[in-house]
């Protein structure tokens, strides 16, 4: 449920690998999981971060905490 922050201290520390490879991990487990409202969620993150789309990582990491 703290993979939301961790991704936040991953980006404060201008780590972006790690971050991607937190919402990467999340994205895979919540589709094991049948977590459906997480895995939308999670794939925009993870999608988000590989494209650098710094402008919405807010808002999609709030949406990510919502759904953890």
């Amino acid at each position: 449920s703290d993979l939301a922050q961790a991704i936040r201290q991953a980006l404060q520390a201008q780590d972006t690998h790690l971050a991607q490879r937190i919402a990467h991990t999340l994205k895979g487990v919540s589709g094991s999981i049948g977590a459906k409202a997480l895995r939308p969620a999670a794939i925009a993150m993870d999608a988000a971060l590989r494209s650098r789309a710094s402008a919405t990582y807010a808002r999609l990491l709030d949406n990510l905490d919502n759904a953890l």
